[in-house]
């Protein structure tokens, strides 16, 4: 069965949105990175089965507002737009986020008030921030990798 990317979007909104933001760890000096915000683009998303799914997206992680938020549009699907509350990080990137890895864990918020656990995974190899979130339990998941990403000035 095929699924459009906007409900990849919703289901990838609705999965990132329960996190809160507690801490920080950043073992390295360089990983101070990851208290600055960071937008993430990309126009692909693959799904946990692999399928590759076309989608202007924009993913803001703010560690000051305890926030990572989700811009995603497709021709097809429309705009789609959440939030995840960031509990937790722990940071190894380098200050050029060329190498390291960035573990965010939190919840989304959903409709009824539950909050639904996350953890989004960003990972540096040679220039290039790959992103995997799953949820084991309901099978959902995103990964995507991004080329482009600019540091955001308040």
């Amino acid at each position: 069965m095929k699924t459009n990317s906007l409900n990849y979007s919703i289901l990838f909104g609705s999965f990132l949105l329960l996190n809160s933001f507690s801490s920080i760890k950043s073992p390295a000096k360089d990983a101070e990175i990851c208290e600055q915000t960071i937008k993430y683009s990309t126009n692909k998303l693959l799904t946990p089965s692999g399928e590759e799914v076309t989608a202007s997206t924009n993913i803001t992680f703010n560690p000051g507002m305890k926030l990572i938020t989700v811009e995603s549009e497709s021709l097809n699907d429309g705009k789609a737009t959440f939030d995840t509350v960031i509990e937790s990080v722990e940071c190894t990137f380098d200050k050029k986020i060329t190498s390291g890895k960035a573990d965010y864990k939190g919840y989304i918020l959903q409709t009824d008030g539950t909050k639904s656990p996350v953890e989004i995974i960003l990972e540096a190899k040679d220039g290039v921030v790959s992103l995997s979130s799953y949820d084991e339990e309901k099978k959902l998941g995103l990964r995507t990798t991004f080329e482009k990403w600019e540091i955001v000035k308040d």
